[in-house]
């Protein structure tokens, strides 16, 4: 299994998932120091998600009890704070292969699409 196939296949252990979403959510904080971090993964019948906390770089954030901060604070990533108007997962095959072939065009093409469209109204 390899590029040849035309695809790149993964298998990531859950210390390259939580490596990953700790390097994500660094360049969300701004410590200018550098940061300390504790992250883990918490599964119940909520489901599965990963609850983490960031400190400056002298702080001790090992002490904190990540399935209290679970308990106390709402979902704030950025798909579960979506309303569920704006989830595109929701949408139809149509309506995506719809938004896809929009957002291919050329900006000045769908100045003149959304133009020629207001105008017929």
């Amino acid at each position: 299994m390899g590029k040849k196939d035309s695809y790149t296949y993964f298998k990531l252990n859950r210390d390259d998932i939580l490596s990953i979403v700790k390097d994500q959510l660094a360049h969300e904080v701004d410590f200018k120091e550098g940061h300390s971090a504790q992250l883990d993964f918490i599964e119940d019948e909520e489901g599965l998600r990963v609850v983490a906390v960031f400190g400056e770089l002298e702080c001790d954030v090992n002490h904190i009890d990540l399935n209290e901060v679970d308990k106390k604070i709402a979902y704030n990533g950025h798909f579960s704070t979506l309303s569920k108007e704006a989830d595109l997962r929701q949408l139809s095959k149509e309506e995506v292969e719809a938004i896809i072939k929009r957002s291919s065009r050329p900006i000045w093409m769908q100045k003149i699409g959304g133009f020629l469209k207001d105008r017929k109204r």
